[in-house]
């Protein structure tokens, strides 16, 4: 999911090739799921990724966040 940044507001910025990024992901997703708020219905950390930036997740990023 992608929104934009509101005034006064607080966030976390994570890179996507972080080895914890997929379950962060996944946080965010069931979170944004129970406030009927996550538009991209049920994807993966994957797909969601090809999605938004146009390109899978390089190999090693994503083997590194399924360890």
């Amino acid at each position: 999911m992608s929104k934009k940044m509101k005034e006064g507001r607080s966030y976390f910025i994570i890179n996507t090739d972080e080895p914890y990024a997929e379950a962060v992901y996944g946080v965010l997703k069931c979170g944004q799921q129970m406030k009927g708020e996550w538009p991209e219905g049920d994807i993966s950390f994957r797909e969601w990724h090809e999605q938004t930036f146009g390109r899978a997740p390089q190999a090693e990023e994503h083997e590194a966040a399924t360890h």
